[in-house]
């Protein structure tokens, strides 16, 4: 399947990293304040994926691939706890 750009998101939308990375493209969700990093866990010698949302400009929050967020609109993100 072909990744696809991601334009214009609207505020309020709800979904997961992993769904937001499945569909489009890095440099797209980067755009609009979401990155993914490959991590390493030392203790048990394990790669995983590390999200990062943005909350402002200079503070970023790591989350969970299956944690639902919210686009705040202008490259800001929240997380929903339920």
């Amino acid at each position: 399947m072909k990744l696809k750009r991601l334009w214009y998101l609207p505020k309020g939308t709800v979904t997961t990293p992993k769904d937001l990375f499945n569909d489009y493209t890095e440099k797209s969700l980067e755009r609009h304040g979401i990155t993914r990093k490959l991590g390493y866990q030392p203790f048990i010698n394990k790669n995983f994926m590390i999200y990062e949302i943005h909350f402002t400009h200079d503070a970023c929050f790591t989350i969970d691939a299956n944690e639902k967020i919210q686009y705040l609109g202008r490259k800001k993100w929240s997380v929903i706890n339920e």
